[in-house]
């Protein structure tokens, strides 16, 4: 209990941290499942959130007012659409996640390299693992990186890849 208690105050604090964002924290949801999932069903979107379709659809409808998402036709089914991110929505999900490892630099700077590797490299192996256990058949990715890939550190270089996920 106390490390998920922790991984929340993270969140909660790298939310309060980052006073640059411009959509709310609920798009940044939104916009990070789709840059994930690629063009989907808003019905799909609201599935991977565990969220309902109603709610969902709201948060669509202003990141299409946005123009942060693009909607079209779904191939396989023409009554039904889909939606996914546009160029302008993959850079306000940059924006975002940078904003939030800005503010978790100052803090992050104070820890030595190698504990800054490990933790990210952590990180990336929970998110995975708990992606496979939640969605056995779909693809493991974290924001777009590639499986297997720590992500940069908070000042740009790419961080030594771990020698082994376990």
């Amino acid at each position: 209990m106390v490390g998920v208690a922790a991984l929340f105050k993270v969140l909660r604090y790298a939310h309060i941290l980052s006073i640059q964002d411009p959509v709310e924290p609920a798009a940044l949801r939104v916009l990070a499942t789709l840059a994930e999932l690629g063009p989907s069903r808003a019905s799909t979107v609201a599935a991977s959130l565990n969220l309902n379709l109603s709610t969902v659809s709201r948060h669509l409808t202003a990141l299409d007012e946005q123009r942060m998402i693009r909607k079209s036709r779904d191939p396989g089914d023409g009554r039904a659409r889909r939606v996914e991110l546009t160029d302008h929505g993959s850079e306000t999900l940059k924006i975002m996640l940078t904003n939030r490892a800005q503010a978790i630099a100052p803090v992050l700077d104070t820890w030595p390299p190698r504990d800054r590797t490990q933790l990210f490299g952590l990180l990336v192996r929970l998110s995975e693992d708990l992606q496979t256990h939640a969605c056995p058949d779909h693809r493991p990715a974290v924001l777009g990186l590639p499986t297997g890939r720590t992500p940069t550190d908070h000042n740009g270089p790419s961080l030594p890849e771990q020698g082994g996920r376990h």
